[in-house]
């Protein structure tokens, strides 16, 4: 009895095609498919990683951004009104225009001055760089733009604006000796040219020794 009819029939050509494994076209085929695969995997990391790094900056941005209004708001709060002679005049060292902000604080700054008591510190924006101008007290000249320390604390500064407040709300410029007074705050908004969102700070003014808020006006009258 022969066996040999089990060996034709339909099964012998999907075993013969078995045994020979894939053929060409579904070798490409399953190339193409994992090429595009590793292309979707490999660009979806890239973007995680564009991403991951936008992050890291936008972050440190603003990061500088919060140390620059950490540091005025140190500086305020320890804000002295100190008198000097300016120009033949005895005159409170503060300067508070719109676009401009200078004390004297007994607070000790970032940029190493010797500590010798109290310094001036001048808040101004230069070419799109906001800039603070350091001085010791006493010193010649401590109202003019020159001389001391100068640190540039952001270079991507649009517009910087200072305002004060009063006894009837905001002002754009505070004149202490016409006033015979301080503000009790000094508010900053901070625009930039580099795509981060603007800050708006509020910092209270603080006096040091045994002067009190309530006698602010006492104290720049001799």
């Amino acid at each position: 009895m022969s066996w040999s009819f089990f060996m034709t029939g339909p099964f012998t050509g999907r075993a013969a095609r078995d045994e020979r494994g894939f053929t060409l076209i579904e070798t490409i085929l399953t190339l193409s498919i994992l090429v595009v695969m590793l292309g979707i995997v490999f660009s979806a990391m890239r973007m995680g990683i564009r991403s991951w790094e936008k992050g890291e900056a936008v972050a440190e941005e603003a990061s500088a951004a919060r140390a620059v209004t950490s540091k005025l708001a140190k500086e305020a709060g320890s804000l002295y009104p100190y008198r000097d002679m300016v120009d033949g005049s005895e005159v409170v060292l503060f300067t508070g225009e719109n676009t401009e902000l200078g004390f004297v604080t007994v607070s000790q700054g970032l940029s190493g001055l010797p500590w010798g008591g109290g310094k001036w510190v001048y808040y101004s924006l230069r070419a799109d760089v906001l800039t603070v101008r350091e001085k010791t007290v006493p010193s010649a000249g401590v109202l003019k733009d020159e001389g001391g320390r100068l640190t540039e604390l952001d270079s991507g500064v649009d517009r910087v604006s200072f305002e004060y407040m009063g006894a009837g709300g905001w002002e754009n410029i505070w004149n202490a000796d016409d006033k015979q007074a301080l503000p009790a705050s000094i508010r900053v908004n901070i625009s930039f040219r580099d795509g981060r969102k603007p800050i708006m700070e509020q910092v209270n003014v603080g006096l040091t020794g045994d002067m009190r808020k309530d006698q602010i006006t006492e104290s720049l009258v001799k």
